[in-house]
């Protein structure tokens, strides 16, 4: 029972981490068509994110891994229900990696334009699929014991559509956060602008959010009625999101990155206490919920997989942290290479 537990917030920790690590690099991706029509203000918003943004995708390949290896039962369930969804988030994920490497291949602006707008689309809709896959297994799917499929246009009901708005508008701003630290001159003053009204929007679709959920979707508030403790995490989310604003007014902007990735970091776990024990909801009855308890591998799977994934974790942090140090700093013209 409690190495299920371990299990599911080890879980936790794989998706946070991605979430702020390709967070930023999503939202950076996709606002970079629109924070310049300049060709080098481009290359390097795209250099600021391109030595970093497939090492941050080996956490959802290891969130995906483990979860097939320690939850099955889930795994099997919703992926083959929902097939189409997937197959699409594939498919962005290629079509992103493909416009990174080809988009500087050609001297054409032409070309290179058409490229930028491929990496910034596949980019949010990579946002919005993922976004979209939580808040259906948060807001609970028509599963019984039978097989069922969540078709494409079911899956982006009106909650899937806020929660996936809402979650880009957070990712944009924490890619504009992260640009900020490695940009200069015009450029860096473009992504302030930008960045100030997007916090607004950001307040504003998360005000939305929350009063649809309070009306529609009561239940997703269960756990933090049961446990008053889990409180404390949407509490830290309002706060570091506000003092965000505050060192954003200061230029802080190092300051203002830290609060972004407590902030995006506190929205997942928040998610994570909400659905615990549950792994996918069933909107007919709770009897057919997908737990943690009842998809589990067997005991020692979980012991074997928690070693592997211990020991890969320090491995990986360790070379990320290598990463990150190594292109500390301004991108400045010799370090453009995208």
């Amino acid at each position: 029972m409690v190495l299920i537990d371990i299990w599911f917030f080890l879980l936790g920790i794989f998706l946070i981490v991605y979430v702020i690590l390709d967070g930023f690099d999503l939202g950076g991706a996709f606002i970079s068509p629109f924070l310049s029509n300049d060709d080098r203000d481009r290359r390097v918003v795209l250099n600021a994110i391109g030595r970093v943004w497939d090492a941050n995708e080996v956490w959802l390949i290891s969130f995906g891994v483990f979860l097939f290896g320690i939850f099955p039962a889930a795994y099997a369930r919703f992926f083959s229900a929902a097939y189409i969804p997937v197959m699409l988030l594939v498919f962005m994920l290629i079509f992103r990696a493909v416009a990174f490497e080809f988009r500087s291949q050609v001297e054409s602006k032409v070309w290179r334009s058409v490229w930028d707008w491929v990496l910034s689309i596949s980019s949010i809709l990579i946002v919005i699929i993922l976004s979209a896959a939580g808040a259906n297994v948060m807001k609970g799917v028509q599963m019984t014991d039978e097989p069922f499929r969540l078709h494409l246009f079911d899956a982006l009901n009106p909650f899937a559509l806020i929660t996936s708005i809402t979650v880009a508008s957070f990712v944009v701003l924490h890619g504009l956060m992260y640009l900020a630290n490695k940009t200069e001159g015009s450029l860096y003053k473009k992504i302030i602008s930008f960045s100030k009204i997007n916090w607004v929007v950001s307040l504003i679709l998360l005000i939305v959010w929350l009063v649809f959920s309070i009306i529609f979707e009561k239940h997703i508030f269960y756990n933090f009625l049961k446990y008053p403790i889990f409180l404390l995490v949407p509490l830290v989310v309002v706060i570091a999101f506000v003092l965000l604003r505050v060192f954003l007014e200061r230029e802080n902007i190092r300051n203002s990155f830290i609060m972004s990735v407590i902030s995006i970091g506190g929205v997942i776990l928040s998610f994570g206490l909400s659905m615990y024990p549950v792994l996918i909801r069933s909107s007919i009855d709770e009897k057919y919920n997908i737990t943690i308890y009842n998809s589990a591998s067997g005991e020692l799977t979980l012991i074997i997989g928690l070693v592997v994934a211990i020991i890969g974790l320090v491995l990986v942090a360790i070379y990320q942290g290598f990463v990150y140090k190594s292109f500390a700093g301004k991108i400045k013209d010799e370090d453009i290479h995208y």
